[in-house]
């Protein structure tokens, strides 16, 4: 037997617009109450105004502008403990419902509106009227109203699920897509700087060439009265010839990488981050910047450039937890001990551009170190820093004098840094201001001197 033969006609009327209203609320947390569910998430107070003009139909009826509710509503008494979120979600909840309730109306009504016209038109009716039928295997198979109903209910469902799955699918695709774009961003960006690179070395390997040109063509010349003057020459040549070729020159070093996700996931951070370390000395081999920045993370890919004094190295690395913990408070300075003895270094994001990372070290001064202090460099680095306010200092050798140049947050601690040093130090021999454009030399600092001399007209 149905399940409806003990209903009344009535109740079956009332029962079908019933199921009708519980249906339209079908979706509701998927589809509305999670805008609600992530506005808590975020601590924000959600727009009822704004979710009601993006799901529902505008209430002209009953006077309910969108965000607007009866007075009745609302109790004075509730205002101190009222959650704001839930309360505009059960408004959104009572309109939707108000929208199933006027949709079914307007059914009703376009219903009855329509037995009235055939109960007109009886007379005119012609053979039986044909109830719905199911097509299987060809044939016609009478079916009644109800069960009709749950079928076209059940073909709802698998589309309302089909349709799902597709969204799903699609965001998953758009946010695969997403990751693709940043990452072929910064492969682009990574070769845009190789090209420029390359035609750099090519200009050089073409001023070397034209040297060695030269070079042949005055090998005609008479030789040199000396021999040892000659082999100074050829030295000197050799020694400006290798630096001018390798300088501004890139490298890729080999790193050895795994596939144990348990490993990297207990000793390093989430995710790689693509990051620039400078004053590595020019000396050292490639192995010892790899051993060295094994102890700052895990190395998925690393370059090195050549200058002058210095390597810059450019790495895809896992930061350490304690490493990343530094980098996301905005810390720039690594000190790494090798041999027993301390290296300071700087890290920044490979994104930022060389002026943004001049501006945080145009507060200089330096000092002429005495040459009778037993110290080593890092302690002495140490204790210039900690006793002067510096956040980053070096030690530099200029025609083998050793001076030591610290870098200040801003104008007043290098200020107050230079008042302490002159008030501690003999008369000229306490900290000394530099201008990131100038240049330490045995005089004190001065500008370098570029392009063509030009002379005073005498008068």
């Amino acid at each position: 037997m149905s399940e409806n033969t003990e209903l009344s006609k009535e109740q079956l009327f009332v029962k079908e617009y019933l199921l009708e209203y519980y249906r339209g609320f079908a979706g509701l947390e998927l589809e509305y109450l999670r805008d609600f569910y992530e506005a808590e998430e975020k601590n924000e107070q959600i727009s009822l105004a704004e979710q009601e003009k993006l799901h529902l139909e505008e209430e002209k009826l009953a006077n309910l502008p969108p965000g607007r509710f009866f007075q009745s509503y609302y109790s004075e008494r509730c205002t101190e403990k009222r959650h704001y979120n839930m309360f505009r979600a059960s408004i959104f909840t009572i309109k939707l419902g108000g929208n199933n309730i006027k949709s079914i109306l307007e059914k009703i009504f376009r219903e009855n509106l329509s037995k009235g016209a055939a109960k007109k038109d009886t007379a005119t009716t012609i053979g039986p009227i044909r109830g719905p039928v199911l097509m299987r295997d060809g044939k016609e198979i009478p079916i009644g109203w109800e069960e009709e109903k749950k079928l076209l209910i059940e073909l709802k469902d698998v589309r309302i699920h089909e349709l799902e799955e597709e969204v799903e699918l699609f965001k998953r695709y758009n946010n695969n897509a997403k990751e693709k774009i940043e990452s072929l961003k910064k492969e682009i960006k990574i070769a845009e700087e190789r090209i420029i690179l390359l035609e750099n070395d090519a200009r050089k390997f073409s001023e070397s060439e034209k040297k060695i040109t030269s070079e042949i063509a005055t090998s005609s010349k008479p030789k040199s009265k000396t021999k040892s003057h000659d082999q100074h020459q050829k030295s000197k040549k050799k020694k400006s010839s290798t630096q001018e070729i390798n300088k501004g020159k890139i490298t890729e070093i080999p790193v050895q990488t795994t596939s144990d996700d348990d490993y990297l996931g207990k000793h390093f951070a989430e995710q790689s981050r693509d990051l620039k370390f400078y004053d590595f000395p020019a000396y050292w081999k490639d192995n010892d910047i790899y051993e060295m920045l094994e102890k700052v993370g895990y190395i998925e890919r690393l370059e090195v450039k050549w200058n002058y004094k210095y390597r810059t190295v450019r790495a895809r690395i896992r930061l350490t937890k304690e490493m990343e913990e530094i980098f996301l408070k905005g810390g720039s300075n690594i000190a790494l001990t090798k041999n027993e003895r301390t290296y300071f270094f700087r890290m920044f994001d490979a994104e930022l551009n060389a002026t943004e990372i001049k501006k945080r070290y145009e507060w200089q001064a330096y000092k002429k170190l005495n040459e009778e202090s037993m110290k080593k460099e890092h302690e002495i680095i140490r204790d210039y820093n900690k006793n002067l306010g510096g956040h980053f200092a070096k030690i530099i050798k200029i025609n083998k004098i050793k001076y030591i140049l610290i870098y200040f947050n801003n104008e007043s601690d290098l200020l107050k840094a230079i008042y302490r040093s002159t008030m501690e130090e003999d008369l000229g021999k306490g900290l000394q201001i530099k201008s990131q454009d100038e240049l330490i030399g045995k005089e004190g600092t001065y500008k370098k001197r570029t392009g063509i001399n030009r002379f005073k007209v005498p008068t």
